[in-house]
């Protein structure tokens, strides 16, 4: 599943300043792969970036990572730009985790 865009409104007040709300519905992500959430972090830390210069920052194995990067991708999360490198196209993610079994 793809991250689905729920809501979008933007707003330029009088004096220039701009609000703008974005509401996404986001595919799991973190549940049985806490990791993910970390290349998340990371990535927007250190901005475009290779797999293998995430897995080494990581200090994770490359498979694991390409595999984590895929399903990012694939949901929407991340991207790749027109030279191939990862990166996170947001600003800010806003989770509700439903903790309840």
């Amino acid at each position: 599943m793809k991250a689905k865009l729920m809501f979008k409104d933007k707003y330029v007040y009088g004096d220039g300043a701009i609000r703008e709300m974005v509401i996404w519905r986001l595919p799991e992500v973190s549940g049985e792969r806490p990791h993910r959430l970390e290349l998340l972090k990371q990535l927007k830390l250190v901005g475009p970036s290779s797999v293998r210069a995430l897995s080494i920052k990581l200090q994770r194995d490359y498979k694991n990572v390409h595999s984590d990067v895929k399903a990012l991708e694939q949901s929407g999360l991340l991207e790749r730009t027109s030279s191939g490198a990862i990166h996170a196209p947001w600003d800010v993610i806003d989770a509700h985790l439903n903790i309840a079994a």
